[in-house]
């Protein structure tokens, strides 16, 4: 197990500067392994709107045509695929999000990773599982404690017609949906404390993200908040190559289909960037509340913590006196144990040296 120590709590912004600072020189190998857990988490999805494009004979740019072609019931829409793909996504989810928490704490530890780090959470399958399936389920129950009454009131107030009812039913809908946000962002860090704990049973996980979130969530939803500018620039060429994609098809151009399949690719390369860089964020928010940087050694420990905070207050930075050991203890320590190592000298005899030989003394006289 690592070393944990009390780390003072950082803002959003200097939680922001951490994760670049510990990304710096890892984006290129972190987006390969970052690009295959977000493929195989939107594959299911894609393959849905496959079928809705290609499969059901419906003309997709056509909006009247589209319109009755999602009113239909879902049986006679897409049969059974649809169904197929999201028994996939349950039974991957929970795995591909503990492989994500897995990939940023090695890139915030600088620990060692490679592709084969996307699939971290398969291999300890049944946790991650149970993790996913537990957060799932307490999700549903707070949203039916929580949303559902507030969307019952607000549909209440709204047939009545009144603006004061009205006006009463947004704000208890609003208050629904604020608890229901706080309370499922207490499940957070369940991921990332299942990457950090292979042994540690799925509800013990759960139970553990729940406790460190007490007093937290607020804080964890403004760091969510604080990367909105960079979830709309990341969407723009998304957007932008699926608008000259479908012009491309109304107006049969090539040109204006190749552009759309190039900046789909832009877009595709700068949201798994940012997804990077906010589950890195995200880590460094879980080891600032747990206290656990991962480093087993306690000079390490500070060193690590110190190398991604060189802009950040030195009153938020300190660690205990114990854990810091200076370079002179490392070096008398080091030399002890090379001493200790050594054989022992035997005493210098002068007859035993050839150049203090009588002969030699002769000869040189």
């Amino acid at each position: 197990m690592y070393d944990h120590y009390e780390v003072p709590e950082f803002t959003a912004r200097e939680t922001r500067l951490m994760a670049r600072r510990a990304l710096n020189g890892k984006w290129g190998r972190g987006l390969l392994p970052m690009l295959i857990i977000i493929a195989l988490l939107v594959i299911p999805e894609l393959l849905e709107y496959g079928t809705l494009m290609f499969g059901s004979g419906i003309d997709w740019t056509d909006p009247d045509s589209l319109m009755k072609y999602l009113q239909s019931s879902s049986e006679g829409r897409t049969g059974v695929l649809p169904d197929i793909m999201a028994a996939a996504a349950f039974f991957i989810t929970g795995p591909l999000s503990v492989s994500a928490g897995a990939l940023s704490l090695r890139i915030l530890r600088n620990e060692g990773f490679t592709t084969e780090t996307a699939f971290t959470g398969f291999k300890r399958y049944f946790q991650s599982f149970f993790v996913y399936v537990q957060v799932w389920i307490f999700s549903m129950l707070w949203s039916l404690i929580t949303v559902l009454p507030g969307t019952a009131v607000l549909t209440a107030a709204a047939l009545e017609g009144s603006p004061v009812l009205l006006a009463a039913g947004v704000l208890v809908f609003v208050a629904c949906l604020v608890g229901y946000i706080y309370l499922i962002l207490r499940y957070s860090m369940s991921y990332f404390i299942a990457a950090d704990n292979r042994e540690l049973p799925a509800t013990q996980a759960v139970a553990y993200s729940v406790t460190l979130m007490k007093g937290r969530a607020g804080k964890y939803f403004l760091l969510q908040l604080s990367f909105i500018g960079w979830v709309i620039l990341a969407s723009l060429p998304m957007a932008a190559g699926i608008a000259f994609f479908a012009s491309g098809i109304q107006s049969e151009s090539i040109p204006l289909k190749v552009a759309g399949i190039g900046l789909a690719i832009i877009g595709i390369v700068a949201i798994t960037l940012l997804e990077l860089y906010m589950y890195t964020a995200n880590a460094v928010f879980y080891s600032a509340v747990s206290g656990n940087f991962g480093i087993a050694r306690p000079a390490a420990s500070a060193e690590a913590v110190q190398d991604y905070t060189e802009e950040i207050p030195e009153e938020k930075v300190q660690l205990p006196e114990d854990a810091m050991i200076s370079e002179e203890n490392e070096e008398s320590s080091d030399r002890s144990a090379d001493q200790a190592a050594s054989p022992a000298e035997e005493p210098d005899h002068g007859g035993d040296d050839p150049d203090s030989s009588p002969e030699n003394t002769e000869d040189e006289q």
